[in-house]
């Protein structure tokens, strides 16, 4: 009887300590592929965001000093307009004196004009996610598409191309894309339509357009799950 219980409890404590490595090696896993996760996102977020920045530079301008637009608005930076409101307290919180700079006394700095645009970049990109549906699902090229537009239009303009927002949510790249071409915007604003319909014409394929941005979000995002795959 006492052989037997022994048995039982060698027996016992070794299939505890099978069960405390698997435990353990779960766990590591779990953390692994959690880092990996946090890492995508993070890494994909900053790649949007940096080729957006680039996309709206080209279109609105990044320029230091005061200037008139289209509109007649006083205008600085990548399209930020000095004549809305709260313009003074925006140019005063990167350390610029606001009548200095809206009577073309003084310019801004590259980094003062970078800072102003990441405070008020996130208006249109929350804009552009309330209009379209399947934003988060969009590869980088379209959603900064997305956000151009609202960008220069506004959320409530954007809003009004609803046949071209139907077939962003459809992915339908060619139709979108066609349906961009037709509207009085594109006559409007010209070249600036033509890039963000030839991006959108691409889609999220994954293939590389000519003259289109690669689409960061894309590829290291696959090379992020091919490391998700070694570790599970």
């Amino acid at each position: 009887m006492i052989h037997t219980i022994s048995k039982e409890v060698i027996i016992t404590t070794h299939q505890k300590e099978q069960m405390k490595y698997l435990q353990m090696t779960f766990q590591k896993k779990f953390l692994i592929v959690a880092i990996i996760s946090a890492c995508v996102i993070t890494f994909s977020n900053a790649q949007c965001t940096a080729s957006l920045r680039n996309l709206v530079a080209k279109h609105e301008g990044d320029k230091l000093c005061v200037y008139v637009d289209t509109t007649g608005h006083k205008t600085i930076g990548i399209g930020y307009n000095l004549d809305q409101g709260g313009a003074k307290e925006m140019i005063e919180s990167v350390g610029a004196n606001f009548d200095n700079i809206y009577s073309g006394k003084s310019c801004l700095t590259q980094s003062q004009v970078n800072v102003i645009f990441s405070k008020t970049i996130g208006s249109s990109i929350s804009g552009a996610r309330s209009v379209v549906s399947s934003f988060d699902s969009l590869c980088c090229g379209v959603q900064n598409v997305m956000v151009d537009m609202t960008f220069n239009l506004g959320v409530g303009g954007f809003r009004s191309f609803g046949s071209f927002i139907s077939d962003i949510n459809n992915k339908e790249w060619a139709s979108a894309a066609a349906d961009m071409k037709g509207t009085l915007w594109c006559k409007q604003v010209g070249s600036r339509c033509s890039e963000d319909a030839s991006y959108v014409q691409r889609g999220c394929s994954g293939l590389r357009a000519k003259g289109a941005p690669t689409d960061e979000k894309d590829g290291w995002l696959s090379s992020f799950m091919s490391l998700f795959h070694v570790f599970i």
